[in-house]
């Protein structure tokens, strides 16, 4: 009965996760054109209000995010990957994401790295990138005056007889600490439960959802490690993440369709933003198939202004219909739930056409569990970005299938 109820949970989830992520995707993606202001028609006040519709699909976006996390911890669905994360790399990672707010708040960031630290450490970069984000967002958010400090360092011998059910062998803590308001000693272990926080005005007075913190130390111990807390009230917090240096390598559970290979986006986010332009994308022919009127509008403009020669079509069979009455595209972008003909089945007929079976696809879907990922790889896309997009990543993914047929 509790499998099936934690089962019918994540369906529905997801299934919230699809419906909210795409009307998010029109305002996020408009918005961000707004901001750059191609035309240069709105003012800075203007400027200032698409900012603010921005940042708050930002912030739903997180929400919707946090919550599937959540739910993916909870089913046993959350892919953990390791691999080899240079240490010496997280601090300026740290510096680029909370500068801004370190500089409005006026509480200076610091960090601290121990000179006995390896320079590698094996574990899930994007989890512990998660983590680390998670535990300074909270430190500035309940800080109004003083330092928030990130520490990374060697755990001693004597914190390593406390730790339970950690690997054996030498371990890194994370440390962040705040001279914030501090957590009174019987509400602890408390702020941990999801949607939790240590008093109930707490929420009105500093906003959030209480997530943050259940997702940390789910995923801290998903990498092998713990999370503790040291906190008084109205003295700080600190929260210390303890993770093996070394731990057993885990086959990495991303699925590739044959006759393709999976990218590493970020890297070859990286290479591609190191050019120039988008030029190599001017004029191309791209077939855009969703059964949405908001994300066809938006996603039509914007790649429009940059060049590219759009095709829209509503359904997988006016895809169909649109390869069949042209010589040749250069590439398809590809919703998945749609009516009449899904993306699945559409992908599958694409990759028998004759004339189109070499044509990159790019799924971009509301669905944001590996398992939809894993699916669309299966039936024959080339590439997965889930909604809503980010047009850099778009526009660098496309360039580099563009470049590489």
């Amino acid at each position: 009965m509790l499998k099936r109820s934690t089962q019918y949970k994540s369906e529905f989830l997801a299934n919230m996760s699809h419906e909210l992520r795409t009307p998010l995707n029109g305002i996020m993606l408009l918005s961000e054109f707004l901001m750059e202001n191609p035309s240069g028609s709105l003012n800075a006040e203007e400027l200032e209000f698409t900012q603010a519709i921005h940042s708050s699909g930002q912030d739903l976006l997180a929400l919707i995010n946090d919550i599937l996390d959540l739910s993916k911890v909870e089913a046993g669905k959350m892919d953990i990957t390791m691999e080899e994360v240079n240490i010496s790399e997280i601090p300026e990672s740290a510096s680029l994401h909370f500068g801004q707010l370190s500089q409005k708040k006026s509480i200076p960031l610091q960090v601290k790295l121990s000179d006995e630290l390896p320079d590698i450490l094996y574990t899930d970069p994007h989890r512990l990138r998660q983590i680390i984000i998670n535990l300074l967002s909270n430190a500035f958010k309940f800080t109004a005056q003083g330092t928030v400090t990130l520490e990374i360092r060697m755990a001693a011998a004597e914190e390593l007889l406390e730790l339970q059910g950690i690997a054996a062998g030498p371990c890194i803590v994370f440390s962040v600490t705040d001279t914030g308001i501090g957590i009174a000693k019987n509400k602890q272990g408390l702020i941990f439960n999801a949607f939790q926080q240590a008093e109930g005005d707490t929420e009105r007075k500093y906003g959030g959802t209480g997530l943050g913190l259940s997702i940390s130390k789910e995923l801290t111990e998903l990498l092998g490690g713990q999370l503790k807390l040291v906190s008084a009230e109205g003295a700080g917090s600190t929260f210390s993440v303890y993770l093996p240096v070394h731990q057993e390598q885990k086959k990495d559970e991303q699925v590739t369709a044959e006759g393709y290979t999976s990218v590493d986006l970020n890297k070859s986010i990286d290479d591609i933003e190191t050019q120039d332009n988008h030029s190599p994308l001017f004029s191309k022919r791209v077939l855009l198939v969703d059964d949405d009127e908001r994300n066809l509008y938006a996603l039509t403009t914007i790649l429009s202004q940059k060049g590219l020669d759009i095709t829209a079509a509503h359904n997988g069979e006016d895809a169909l219909k649109a390869l069949q009455n042209s010589a040749s595209f250069d590439l398809i972008l590809m919703d998945i739930m749609m009516p009449v003909m899904n993306g699945y089945e559409t992908i599958k007929q694409i990759k028998e056409l004759h004339g189109h079976q070499d044509v990159p696809i790019i799924a971009l879907t509301a669905k944001a569990m590996q398992e939809d990922r894993e699916r669309v790889i299966m039936a024959g896309a080339t590439e997965y970005l889930s909604k809503p997009i980010n047009m850099d990543q778009l526009l660098a993914l496309m360039k580099m299938l563009i470049t590489d047929k």
